[in-house]
Parts: C-alpha cells; sequence; structure tokens
C-alpha cells in the first residue's frame, strides 16, 4: 500500500525500506558498476536477469577477496556501515523536508512533542 508522501507523514515503515534497498542496491548502485539504468519498476526479463546476474558478481567479489585476503572483512564491513549510515541520512533527510512542507502549508503541529500529562491536585 502507498501512502501519500503529504498526506501521511510518520516513521518509515519496514516496507519502504526494503523498497528503498530494492531500489537503490539492487537496481541503482550494482548496476552503475557497469554502467547500466534499470528502471525503479516494471523490469524485463532481460532486465531481471541482469540484476540477478550482477549480485551474483558482486557476492563473488566480496567471497573472493576475503578468501584472498582475510582482512578484507573490514573493508566491506566499512562500506555496510556506510551504506547504513546513507540509509539513516537519507530517512533524516525525508523527516526534515515533510516538516518543511508541513510548515510551508501554514499547519501548526508538524512536529509535535510528546509531553508527559500533567496531574491536577
Amino acid at each position: 500500500m502507498k501512502r501519500p508522501l503529504l498526506l501521511n507523514p510518520g516513521p518509515v515503515t519496514l516496507s519502504e525500506y526494503l523498497s528503498y534497498f530494492r531500489i537503490f542496491w539492487l537496481q541503482t548502485l550494482v548496476p552503475s558498476l557497469a554502467s547500466v539504468t534499470i528502471p525503479a519498476f516494471k523490469l524485463s526479463t532481460l532486465q531481471i536477469v541482469f540484476v540477478v546476474v550482477s549480485q551474483i558478481a558482486v557476492l563473488s567479489c566480496v567471497v573472493v577477496s576475503v578468501r584472498r585476503k582475510r582482512s578484507a572483512w573490514r573493508a566491506w564491513i566499512f562500506f555496510a556501515v556506510i551504506v547504513g549510515i546513507g540509509v539513516w541520512l537519507v530517512n533524516a533527510l525525508v523527516d526534515a523536508r515533510k516538516a518543511d512542507e508541513c510548515i510551508a502549508q501554514g499547519r501548526r503541529n508538524c512536529n509535535p512533542i510528546d509531553a508527559p500529562p500533567t496531574q491536577r491536585n
């Protein structure tokens, strides 16, 4: 289920993260290493085959590099951390853009603050 960007601001769901990873890793980053552009949706059979083959090639590069030199796993961990930081940064930028668009529309309570309930005596 797609949610409209402006109408339903809130935390990013797991399915949205998975969609982001699918587009970012499987269809953008790895194919771009071969100078190939893959569309985000409606892939042809040839494009799907290319994505699968390119993923196998990347996985084999990781395995070969770690088998040749055991300390290569550090570089792959570093790469994974950098990708994770990129995902976190994208999420923070999306949240900031949603808040900015909410404020630009003149709405109030764009970024509510949770406060503990007050007790009356």
